[in-house]
């Protein structure tokens, strides 16, 4: 949207008034008098539109963008803050305050881009989505069916060479993987890294890139994040072991494809995994999380997100763990991602979990009982959840089934791979 902001009203009936000050060289001539002396001593104006600057003038331009949306159709998804579906056509509306992303059917994508340009002045036509937030966007049809891939390279190339200057190296070797073969030393084991102060802005750029485009970056950014606050010359060599990685891999793709023959078939399909306390510099274990819109017959499949982070207190044993991951999955990942394709698809999205410990497997299917009573409440209201949606079906059509570990999507998230 063109300067968004001041396309929504800030002097609406009811609100305190904010009066402003003019640039002098902006006074009318009333202000005047004929000799060129300006007849008040220090005016002010009473503000209409929502200037950039005023504290309150993003919600101001959110509240205006949603009254827009509402009148044209479009329902907000509770689940989702940002995402809107339009309830006749079952199109999606992306809103990154004022970046406006949609997804329609071919037969409506026009008319519905017309309705918000009538409403909504925009900087340039709408054009099919190339780049986004600094990812690179590429969607191929054949026949019935989608074919999109997702590249960050300049980002990474410009992450990577950003360090080599700062670090005076003019060239970095090949590697596999993102991982040194050497633990992290304990803290106080070696003097400060060099890279202490800048570590944060170095790991954040590349946790950007790992989040939309670059699953395969997520363990490796996120247990180097977890130090920048002890930083030493340990965490310096796995920096940059990490942006070797990041430069000689800076041209992968993510990619997805689905058939419209998938439409009224296509399942989610959530794949939990975790450690146990793997990490030699703690007690907790590692949470990881694969998930995906996936044809029936399994052929076919779209990544919709992906995770690694350490669990938030100390399991006992893997079926724990598991658990403990499977849990926080459902909750914080997969059940919202249902709640947005069955109010887009306009029909029950049937969940699918896949766990490669059996352990887990058969304590989501006995549930919680009165002999478990000396389980930890994190682990008996895990026990309970996990129960409820894919036993009792309280979350509606789901199940849990097994998954070998060789095959397990979720499984990278929670370990390093060898170098």
């Amino acid at each position: 949207a063109a300067q968004a902001y001041i396309q929504a009203r800030i002097d609406d009936p009811g609100r305190p008034k904010t009066w402003v000050r003019l640039p002098k060289a902006w006074w009318p001539s009333s202000w005047f008098t004929a000799k060129g002396e300006p007849v008040y001593y220090d005016p002010v104006c009473p503000l209409v539109k929502a200037l950039y600057g005023h504290p309150e003038s993003g919600a101001i331009w959110e509240k205006h963008l949603s009254k827009v949306l509402i009148d044209l159709g479009w329902q907000k998804v509770p689940s989702h803050p940002g995402t809107w579906i339009h309830t006749r056509t079952s199109a999606i509306l992306a809103v990154y305050v004022d970046d406006l992303l949609m997804a329609a059917p071919a037969a409506h994508e026009a008319s519905l881009w017309k309705s918000l340009e009538e409403k909504i002045s925009f900087d340039e036509p709408a054009t099919p989505i190339s780049k986004f937030l600094g990812a690179h966007h590429t969607f191929k049809k054949q026949g019935h069916t989608t074919h999109h891939s997702v590249q960050m390279r300049e980002f990474l190339q410009d992450a990577a060479l950003k360090y080599k200057q700062e670090t005076g190296i003019s060239t970095l070797a090949l590697v596999r993987t993102p991982y040194l073969p050497e633990s992290f030393s304990a803290k106080g084991e070696e003097a400060e890294g060099k890279q202490a102060k800048t570590c944060s802005s170095h790991l954040m750029k590349l946790l950007f890139a790992a989040r939309l485009a670059r699953p395969d970056l997520s363990v490796a950014i996120t247990r180097l994040a977890s130090k920048v606050t002890s930083w030493n010359l340990s965490h310096d060599r796995a920096l940059k072991r990490l942006i070797q990685y990041v430069e000689h891999t800076a041209d992968l793709e993510l990619h997805g494809t689905l058939s419209s023959e998938d439409l009224e078939s296509a399942i989610l399909v959530m794949s939990p995994d975790a450690d146990l306390a793997n990490d030699l510099e703690t007690s907790k274990s590692t949470s990881g999380l694969w998930l995906e819109l996936m044809s029936s017959d399994g052929l076919r499949s779209w990544p919709l997100g992906w995770k690694s982070k350490r669990q938030g207190s100390t399991a006992s044993s893997t079926c724990e763990s598991e658990v403990i991951s499977a849990t926080t999955a459902l909750k914080a990942d997969a059940l919202p991602m249902l709640d947005l394709l069955e109010s887009a698809l306009g029909r029950t999205v049937h969940l699918q979990c896949r766990e490669d410990n059996t352990q887990c497997i058969q304590a989501a299917e006995t549930g919680y009982s009165k002999a478990l009573g000396h389980l930890s409440r994190t682990e008996r209201i895990s026990l309970g959840v996990l129960h409820e949606v894919f036993v009792e079906q309280t979350a509606g059509s789901a199940n849990i089934q097994y998954q070998e570990t060789a095959s397990h999507k979720g499984d990278m998230f929670t370990k390093r791979l060898d170098p």
